[in-house]
């Protein structure tokens, strides 16, 4: 498959964007603990693909190629079936934003589609970001354990009986995340003392 970014500054311009994004939105939280931990994230991280989607636009490189294939197909009529389902809601702004304190809702999956499509095309891109993202995450969460969060007072309602949670406000999400994401680091281990270090953390 031939990627959007295919010249050379675009994949590093890319790379980059990942890696800058999924950083700050790793590590993004407010005070207010109704939407702490999942709303400003899910927003972050639209803002950084719908970039790199604009990003693709300019370059003159369609997205088209992802739906030749069966994944592109089947994912785009999810899609389409959720955006249906979200217009004719019985409650729309919920279905939109999604039930707190999850938020699963038509923007999160916007968030996902919009990540479907950004790595089906940008290739070992997106895994190479998940680096620093993985390490800040990491990081945070071993400074929780050794009980020296600064952002602790924020927290005392959500202390999660004592157990760690990073930037991701639930010892099920870290736990998760450090599953979903360990793979890529793996893949990601040879190229250099970043990417092994960020394995040994996870």
């Amino acid at each position: 498959m031939n990627h959007i970014f295919s010249h050379p500054h675009s994949d590093i311009l890319t790379e980059r964007l990942l890696s800058i994004g999924l950083l700050v939105g790793g590590l993004l939280m407010s005070t207010q603990m109704s939407l702490g931990f999942t709303l400003p994230k899910w927003l972050a991280f639209q803002i950084l693909f719908i970039l790199l989607i604009a990003l693709a636009g300019f370059q003159k490189r369609p997205l088209d190629a992802i739906w030749k294939t069966w994944n592109g197909k089947l994912i785009l009529g999810y899609f389409g079936m959720l955006t249906v389902y979200t217009l004719f809601s019985i409650a729309p702004w919920t279905s939109f934003w999604g039930a707190a304190s999850q938020y699963q809702g038509w923007i999160t999956q916007l968030l996902y589609f919009s990540a479907f499509c950004i790595g089906m095309q940008s290739g070992s891109s997106l895994s190479r970001a998940l680096i620093p993202m993985n390490a800040g995450i990491v990081l945070y969460g071993l400074v929780q354990m050794a009980g020296l969060d600064p952002l602790a007072h924020f927290w005392q309602g959500e202390a999660a009986l004592g157990r760690t949670y990073s930037t991701l406000g639930n010892p099920n999400f870290l736990g998760a995340f450090l599953v979903l994401t360990w793979p890529c680091l793996w893949k990601e281990r040879h190229r250099g003392k970043g990417a092994m270090i960020a394995l040994l953390l996870a």
